[in-house]
C-alpha cells in the first residue's frame, strides 16, 4: 500500500516528528516491512513472491537507515520481525490516513487499557519477532515482561493459550517500542 503525502493525517509538524512517523511506517509495515512479511502467505505466484522479497529487503534497509541515521536509535528490532495480519496492519495505519476511520488506534508513550466487563480470562500477547509472550490480565492490569526489546506489538486475546488471530483478538495491536543499545541494555 502506498500512501500519498497529501492523504496522511499527520499530527507531526517538525522534521524530527515526521522522521518518527516515517520510522513507524517503515518498521511497522504500514507500507512496508511487516506488511510484506504477513502478506507473503497469500502470494501463490513465485514471481510475485520474489518481487515482494526484493521489495521487503529494500524496505528493511530503508527502515534501518531511518532508525539509525535519522532518529539515532538501534536499526533493528530483534532477531526476527513480526509478520502482521492484514487487519493488524490496517489497524495501525488507519489513524494516519485521512480516508480511514481515525478512532481505530493511537500512538502514545503511555500504555493504558480499559475494558468494560473485563474478566480474568483475557491475556496480553506480546508479539516480538517470531515469538509470542503471553501474560495473564489480572484485575485489569498487565505486567510488561522485562525481556522485551525493539518493536513489540501488544494484542489482547480471549484465547488463554495466547493464540492470536482475527477471531481471538479483543483489542490491538498496539505498538510498543523498547529501545536498546548494542549490549542489549534498554535506553
Amino acid at each position: 500500500m502506498r500512501i500519498a503525502l497529501n492523504n496522511l493525517n499527520s499530527p507531526y509538524k517538525t522534521p524530527t516528528e515526521f522522521a518518527t512517523l516515517s520510522q513507524i511506517f517503515k518498521g511497522v509495515g504500514v507500507t512496508d516491512v511487516m506488511a510484506y512479511a504477513g502478506a507473503a502467505q497469500f502470494l501463490q505466484n513465485k514471481d510475485y513472491l520474489t518481487a515482494a522479497a526484493v521489495i521487503l529487503s529494500t524496505e528493511a534497509r530503508q527502515a534501518a537507515w531511518v532508525a539509525s541515521a535519522v532518529n539515532k536509535i538501534e536499526p533493528w528490532s530483534g532477531t526476527f520481525n513480526v509478520p502482521l495480519t492484514l487487519d493488524e496492519v490496517f489497524g495501525l495505519a488507519s489513524p494516519f490516513i485521512k480516508l480511514c476511520p481515525t478512532d481505530q488506534s493511537t500512538t502514545t508513550s503511555i500504555v493504558s487499557l480499559t475494558f468494560d466487563n473485563c474478566n480474568n480470562s483475557l491475556v496480553a500477547v506480546f508479539l516480538t519477532g517470531l515469538d509470542m509472550v503471553t501474560v495473564p490480565i489480572k484485575d485489569g492490569k498487565v505486567v510488561i515482561p522485562a525481556s522485551l526489546r525493539g518493536t513489540v506489538y501488544l494484542v489482547i486475546s480471549d484465547d488463554a493459550s495466547g493464540k492470536v488471530s482475527d477471531v481471538t483478538t479483543v483489542a490491538g495491536p498496539a505498538l510498543l517500542q523498547f529501545h536498546f543499545d548494542s549490549n542489549n541494555n534498554l535506553i
